[in-house]
């Protein structure tokens, strides 16, 4: 960054995502204290097999939330005069502004996605998630009954979803934003 330019400006995750982002830990502290509850009013004191099955599940389910939940509370959108990035679960879209072709949507296999369309693939994926695409890949892949590929990342890979971070987005100042650095961005986007 030279010393003439702005700060990156950090989009995060509307409120309403944010406060849903909640479930995870609400619902990793309630399964251990069912747990606790069903051991507690059973008939039999639980032997020390199902103790430690109660206590590992929990712990698991613990982690698991409190990671879900520090992920998704790290869902943001980075705009700065050299690009834009979108830091998702797992993975990042980083583009150069002129890499913007414009507005559009993108079929993710479940749903479209609507967003700043990029002219080329421009998806990290992080390192923790490689090993899982390629195993899980092909479990999704053919559950879904698209064909057999471990590259299910492949449809985040050239669109940057915006309506996460403004309501009515085109108007506020990430819009502004945008505007700014890819005017392209809002010219007709062939689909």
């Amino acid at each position: 960054m030279l010393a003439s330019e702005p700060p990156p400006k950090v989009y995060r995750l509307l409120t309403s995502w944010r406060l849903f982002a909640l479930l995870f830990p609400a619902l990793g502290l309630a399964f251990p204290a069912l747990m606790a509850w069903a051991l507690l009013t059973s008939s039999q004191p639980p032997g020390a097999g199902v103790l430690m099955i109660a206590i590992g599940s929990s712990l698991m389910v613990l982690i698991v939330s409190a990671l879900l939940y520090y992920g998704v509370m790290n869902i943001r959108l980075v705009i700065s005069p050299s690009g834009i990035t979108y830091y998702s679960l797992g993975y990042q879209v980083r583009t150069s502004w002129d890499n913007i072709a414009g507005l559009g949507e993108a079929w993710t296999g479940r749903a479209w996605l609507k967003g700043l369309v990029l002219r080329q693939p421009a998806v990290e994926v992080d390192w923790w998630l490689r090993p899982g695409l390629k195993v899980f890949g092909p479990v999704v892949a053919l559950r879904s009954g698209h064909p057999l590929s471990t590259r299910i990342i492949e449809p985040y890979s050239k669109i940057i979803p915006l309506g996460l971070f403004a309501r009515d987005w085109p108007r506020s100042a990430l819009g502004a934003a945008i505007r700014h650095y890819a005017p392209q961005a809002f010219a007709e986007t062939p689909q």
